[in-house]
């Protein structure tokens, strides 16, 4: 990140990013799953840190200020490429479990591991004894 560029909590992006999306605090927390209030407060503190309001608070309902929504053209996508970078790496990596005996594993399964990762470098090994 350049010098002297603040980079906002992300978790109080995050909750910026599903209210902007979905149109009220209950949505973003269900869709988050945290209590509105817990969004609520991610909300005012990214607030707090930029210096402007990013929403309008009505009774029962809340609207993004103009500051909002240039905010959330650029905070969406940029979310969305996160998750689609993460997805990519998650989907290039496949993970095989195993629950084995001790002696198995010393024995049989650790002696060929190597060989196995050498042969299969996207397949991952989680092993339990």
């Amino acid at each position: 990140m350049p010098e002297g560029l603040r980079q906002p909590a992300l978790n109080a992006v995050k909750a910026f990013e599903a209210v902007a999306r979905l149109g009220s605090l209950k949505a973003a927390a269900t869709a988050l799953g945290v209590t509105a209030s817990a969004v609520s407060h991610q909300v005012r503190h990214l607030e707090n840190e930029i210096g402007k309001r990013l929403f309008v608070r009505r009774n029962n309902a809340i609207e993004l200020t103009r500051e909002g929504h240039r905010l959330f053209e650029h905070v969406g996508p940029a979310l969305r490429s996160i998750a689609k970078a993460t997805e990519a790496i998650r989907q290039d990596t496949r993970i095989v479990s195993l629950n084995v005996t001790t002696s198995f594993a010393q024995l049989w399964l650790i002696p060929r591991l190597a060989d196995f990762r050498r042969r299969h470098p996207r397949i991952s090994i989680d092993m339990a004894t």
